[in-house]
């Protein structure tokens, strides 16, 4: 029996560790999509991390799901990439990128430049 067969019996005969091994397939979702989102937008996560006001360690564990995001991460992420960020059920959490200016440089829309001030 190979190591995921053997887990996936194992959850289905215990509903807390199928709820543990949900939290952790979505924490690996999440920090796939967030370094695809900040890849999409052409920030580097120093960039994103100046942007979002936290260091750049805070980024890489997120992407690495080294850590799981509270609201008010996600509230940040979502300002700093111009996307939205949202919550899905099973613990889910999908990050859509919102279309920029036509500058495509991965630089904040106008709108949003001038209220950065």
């Amino acid at each position: 029996m190979n190591g995921q067969r053997y887990f996936s019996k194992r959850a289905s005969e215990n509903s807390d560790l199928a709820r543990q091994f949900g939290r952790a397939d979505a924490e690996l979702d999440f920090a796939q999509e967030l370094r695809t989102a900040r890849e999409g937008r052409g920030l580097t996560q120093q960039q994103l991390a100046e942007r979002m006001g936290v260091t750049q360690s805070v980024v890489a564990r997120l992407e690495q799901a080294g850590r799981t995001p509270c609201l008010p991460t996600l509230l940040s992420l979502a300002e700093a990439l111009d996307a939205e960020v949202r919550v899905l059920p099973k613990y889910a959490v999908h990050i859509e990128l919102k279309q920029l200016s036509q500058s495509g440089n991965g630089a904040r829309p106008a709108s949003d430049a001038k209220s950065a001030r």
